[in-house]
């Protein structure tokens, strides 16, 4: 299953879309390319979705400065696996920060409330979906 994602007749880059399956317990999921191009998986990478009807949820948090500033060992290399001195607070485990901002209308979050859906035949499934507000 492949489509595209706009909003005001714009692409939209970096969402998240989710087709939440009205059959079975089963759900996919992709992720939108700067030009609102998505690919489904569901078992691997870019499977599509079964056959079946679907709810269609597409969401796109804003990045937050905690998830942008993070490292992995593989990024800094073996050295940061130092031990901490005894004393040590963590400034993340303190600090409780704010519910990441949903750039897309709530509307399409919602699996319940989502007015997007369509139906997954066998073979090479197209839908494109349209992002009505703001």
């Amino acid at each position: 299953m492949t489509g595209t994602i706009t909003q005001d007749g714009k692409p939209v880059a970096d969402a998240t879309v989710s087709f939440v399956s009205l059959d079975s317990n089963q759900s996919s999921v992709g992720k939108t390319d700067a030009s609102g191009n998505y690919q489904l998986t569901t078992f691997e990478a870019n499977d599509g979705a079964l056959p079946g009807q679907y709810k269609v949820r597409v969401f796109k948090f804003e990045p937050t400065e905690e998830l942008a500033n993070v490292e992995t060992a593989s990024d800094v290399g073996e050295d940061v696996m130092e031990e901490m001195p005894s004393n040590y607070a963590d400034p993340a485990a303190s600090s409780k920060s704010a519910d990441p901002k949903n750039l897309l209308p709530a509307i399409y979050n919602s699996a319940t409330r989502t007015p997007l859906e369509t139906t997954v035949t066998e073979g090479e499934n197209k839908a494109d979906f349209t992002i009505e507000g703001k």
